[in-house]
C-alpha cells in the first residue's frame, strides 16, 4: 500500500486522488480464505473416488440383485406358490426384465449415482421378501 493508505480492522483504507474512501480487503485474509477453500476442494477430491467405488457397488448390486429376484421368482411362480405381478414379465417375458434393469440402473449410475440407493434397497427387499417365501412353504 502506499502512504495514503491505512489499516482499520483488518481492511485497508486508501483515499484517492478525490479524496474518497476506497476500501480494500486484507490481502492476507483474501489468501487465508482462498487457502480455506483450495483445502475444501482437496477433501471433496479425495472423497470422489470413495464416492465413486460405493455407486459401482450399488450398481453391481442391483444388477446381481435383479438376476437373483428373476430367478427366485421364476422357482417360485414355477412352482405355483406365487403369481407374476410385474406386468413386463407377464406380457413379454423374463429376459426384458433382466435386460431393462441393468440398463436403467446404468443410466441413473451415469446421471445420479447416489441415486442408486433406491433400487439398491427396494430390490432387496423384494429378493428377501420372495426368498423367505419361497423358502418357509417348502
Amino acid at each position: 500500500m502506499n502512504d495514503r493508505s491505512t489499516k482499520y480492522d483488518d481492511l485497508w483504507i486508501e483515499k484517492d486522488v478525490r479524496d474518497e474512501v476506497i476500501v480494500l480487503p486484507d490481502v492476507e485474509e483474501l489468501r487465508r480464505e482462498q487457502a480455506r477453500a483450495e483445502a475444501a476442494t482437496r477433501a471433496a477430491a479425495s472423497d470422489a473416488p470413495h464416492a465413486a467405488r460405493i455407486a459401482l457397488f450399488l450398481l453391481i448390486g442391483v444388477c446381481v440383485l435383479n438376476s437373483v429376484d428373476a430367478i427366485l421368482t421364476s422357482l417360485v411362480v414355477g412352482n405355483g406358490l406365487a403369481t407374476e405381478w410385474n406386468p413386463v414379465v407377464t406380457s413379454m417375458g423374463l429376459l426384458p426384465k433382466l435386460l431393462l434393469v441393468p440398463i436403467a440402473a446404468e443410466i441413473v449410475y451415469l446421471l445420479k449415482p447416489k441415486a442408486l440407493w433406491v433400487p439398491f434397497v427396494a430390490l432387496s427387499l423384494v429378493v428377501a421378501y420372495t426368498a423367505l417365501g419361497f423358502f418357509l412353504s417348502v
